[in-house]
């Protein structure tokens, strides 16, 4: 996970979304993975600042909304 966030980081410095201007599916496979961090002990907020920016916008969208308490997304770059 390290070294997909590390490459994510700078590909995602001057960009809103993964592949184009617009979410796409490359934005939902990503917003999947990034949650996990969180699982493998990652924080990613002040480590990768450019995907916690992409990444506050998707989650705030309502098809994005974590599936319930305790969800991934719910606890996003936390460390266990």
């Amino acid at each position: 996970m390290e070294v997909f966030v590390g490459r994510f980081e700078p590909h995602m410095a001057d960009r809103g979304f993964v592949a184009c201007d617009r979410i796409t599916a490359a934005d939902i496979v990503d917003f999947i993975a990034i949650p996990t961090t969180g699982v493998v002990g990652m924080a990613i907020g002040d480590r990768f600042p450019a995907v916690a920016r992409w990444f506050a916008p998707c989650s705030s969208r309502p098809a994005f909304q974590p599936a319930g308490p305790g969800s991934p997304v719910s606890r996003l770059g936390q460390r266990r």
